[in-house]
């Protein structure tokens, strides 16, 4: 078992956040395990705290799919932290406002963990703490709703064993193909 904590980004953890985005860790938001690029890197490193400040706050999000089709949602992110090594493994995010057809591709949770941290438990232990987070936080939501790829068989066991049920695969549209779109009831 891992022991981690859910935490608003900081500066305490921006190196080590940086160490996983050079390790290969994903640009949440885009969809893909796209990587980040030399131009966003220079830009989180010129001025750090500006980043943390974008990371930090509960904010309104707009995302455009791949179609071109624009989506706002609110959005609260949590970084993973292992309390054993005080290291980031990875972000989990809350969306708790999020519907539409946004709800078909990302549904209200998302989650990355970075490379060297996967497969070991990270994902499943912070799925869990953001539920608790969820029921503390959101009592009006009755259940959260994860997203995943048809292929990411590590994220549908994820999901599974924090309580996903009612599987359904659809066309989330707009150009993102088809996930796997699991309830888990709070």
């Amino acid at each position: 078992m891992v022991n981690i904590k859910l935490v608003d980004p900081s500066m305490e953890y921006f190196e080590s956040q940086l160490e996983a985005i050079h390790e290969g860790f994903p640009y949440f938001w885009n969809g893909t395990d796209n990587q980040y690029s030399a131009e966003q890197i220079k830009e989180m490193t010129d001025d750090p705290e500006e980043f943390i400040r974008t990371q930090n706050k509960f904010s309104s999000q707009e995302y455009t799919a791949p179609d071109g089709t624009k989506f706002t949602f609110e959005r609260k992110r949590h970084w993973i932290i292992d309390t054993d090594t005080n290291e980031y493994v990875g972000e989990i995010t809350l969306c708790p406002g999020i519907k539409d057809d946004f709800l078909i591709y990302a549904g209200t949770t998302g989650y990355a963990i970075r490379p060297s941290a996967r497969r070991k438990g990270y994902a499943s232990s912070a799925v869990k703490l953001s539920m608790d987070y969820t029921r503390q936080h959101y009592p009006d939501m009755k259940e959260i709703v994860i997203c995943v790829a048809p292929t990411n068989i590590s994220s549908e066991g994820v999901v599974k064993k924090n309580g996903g049920q009612d599987c359904e695969i659809v066309d989330a549209g707009h150009g993102f193909g088809m996930v796997k779109r699991f309830r888990i009831p709070l």
